[in-house]
């Protein structure tokens, strides 16, 4: 069996997709099992809205090739209500062309037969998981006379939780706490440190020199930010909404709704400075082998493959022209 997964990959500072994906990429290649050409492969992951026209073509060239579609998030509620169009688009190309479909999450299932999937499809339910990077050390020390705490976000979109840390900014006890932002916010901070994007690698060093990580994103899926602060051995204050409140369950984790649950939330976490090193708890996170197999195992290999149709190609391609082109539009008119 090889294994493909179309999806371009990038170095340096990048999105939780880029992580995870990359993560699975090595795993396969330590089973020896990867393959850089889709078309010799026999099973493609494709992930959500990427390389769709690809994996179309490939599926109309390759009949035999079976498909895995990775979904979780349910775009239009950060990018807005354009983006409820790709979402459809995606579960109904996924309903025709998909042999197996890995969701992130059970809120990201329930979103999906909001939008109309098939769940006559293989289908699974696959947390994403951390690499051993992040992973702290028992002896790991840390130097500093405050609580550290973190917060991340690759995107500067509203819903990533920018109010909350705005808040917090305001409101949390300094002289107590010290907190840094990591990545791009939309808001200025009079008292939260703002670090540029960060690599897997300094971001593995940031988190693990913490004891808290707060995690404020409004209907995010499967957060590979939160995982990894948990890997971490970091307490988790997360907000109680999309596939977060899953997640609790692999670490120390409480979550809020509101402002004032934000801040009780941090100080039932903390005793005090001398006992922070109890903060965090160890995880139960699944390994990414067991990860990475469970993604193959989505697979029938006694099912004829699903077939796509030269005109469904073409409607592929015509949509997401379509798509971009009101996008374009948009962003010119507003």
């Amino acid at each position: 069996m090889k294994v493909n997964i179309l999806f371009s990959f990038k170095n340096g500072p990048s999105g939780g997709g880029n992580h995870f994906l990359s993560l699975l990429h090595s795993e396969y290649l330590k089973m020896g099992i990867y393959e850089n050409d889709p078309i010799k492969s026999d099973i493609v992951i494709v992930n959500s809205y990427h390389n769709l026209i690809k994996a179309a073509k490939l599926k109309n060239h390759y009949p035999n090739i079976k498909l895995v579609f990775r979904l979780g998030p349910i775009f239009y509620y950060h990018r807005g209500n354009i983006w409820k169009l790709m979402d459809k688009f995606i579960i109904a190309l996924a309903n025709k062309i998909a042999d197996g479909i890995i969701f992130q999450s059970h809120w990201s299932l329930a979103e999906a037969n909001k939008l109309g999937f098939n769940a006559q499809k293989n289908w699974r339910i696959v947390y994403n998981t951390a690499g051993q990077t992040f992973y702290r050390d028992d002896n790991f020390i840390k130097n500093h006379s405050k609580i550290k705490i973190l917060a991340a976000s690759w995107s500067s979109n509203k819903n990533k939780g920018s109010g909350y840390y705005e808040y917090l900014d305001k409101h949390l006890d300094f002289s107590k706490y010290q907190m840094s932002f990591i990545g791009n916010s939309p808001v200025k901070f009079k008292n939260i440190a703002i670090l540029s994007p960060l690599d897997g690698k300094s971001l593995a060093q940031e988190l693990k020199a913490a004891e808290m990580f707060i995690f404020a994103a409004k209907d995010d899926a499967c957060s590979n930010m939160l995982i990894e602060a948990m890997a971490a051995g970091l307490a988790v204050v997360a907000l109680n909404s999309g596939g977060s409140s899953e997640l609790a369950q692999f670490g120390n984790c409480k979550l809020f709704s509101n402002e004032k649950e934000l801040l009780d939330a941090i100080a039932g976490l903390v005793v005090s400075v001398d006992h922070r090193s109890g903060l965090g708890t160890a995880v139960t996170l699944p390994t990414p082998e067991t990860v990475a197999r469970e993604y193959l195992s989505v697979i029938d290999q006694d099912k004829k493959a699903t077939e796509c149709s030269f005109w469904l190609v073409l409607k592929v391609r015509f949509y997401i022209s379509l798509f971009v082109l009101i996008g374009k539009l948009k962003f010119i008119y507003g």
